[in-house]
């Protein structure tokens, strides 16, 4: 006989995969499924990763001259390329559980206002501008297959907005 945490499990799964392959279907993405069960004890919400790793995975999308990078994504700068970055580190620190003032924070003291406006901005921009949109899904892939630590059922849907 099944264990009753054994048929949740089972089930939950279940349940998952039919609903990402239903919104694929309709949407033409796949969406990040995020249950309960990742949620850490201690209630802080969900830590995929920590910020500085995050950020690292950005470094190969960060402007650059001679192969090099010229920016960090910390900068003050205003550059177009630069400030679309920040705002996808936003909303991918945000998504991961982290909060908008320590987020803010990690990024040379930003305010959590300036975070709210950048995930504004990015979700603004993932419906309007398909360039974006197309930085925004390979730097998830790239996450994605580069980071050897996250659990795969949790990013797996989530090649895509």
């Amino acid at each position: 006989m099944i264990s009753t945490a054994a048929y949740a499990s089972t089930l939950e799964k279940k349940l998952i995969t039919k609903f990402c392959n239903e919104f694929y279907v309709k949407l033409g993405y796949y969406p990040s499924v995020i249950t309960k069960t990742y949620i850490d004890n201690e209630g802080d919400g969900i830590h995929l990763m920590s910020l500085e790793q995050l950020e690292s995975y950005f470094t190969p999308f960060l402007p650059r001259i001679f192969k090099k990078p010229i920016l960090q994504l910390g900068d003050k700068s205003r550059t177009r390329e630069l400030v679309e970055l920040r705002h996808i580190f936003f909303y991918i620190a945000k998504s991961f559980g982290f909060s908008l003032a320590c987020i803010g924070m990690y990024l040379n003291n930003r305010d959590h206002t300036t975070v709210i406006h950048g995930i504004r901005t990015f979700r603004n921009l993932v419906e309007t501008d398909s360039n974006f949109k197309q930085k925004y899904i390979e730097i998830l892939n790239h996450i994605k297959q580069n980071h050897h630590e996250y659990n795969p059922s949790v990013m797996d849907s989530s090649d895509q907005v």
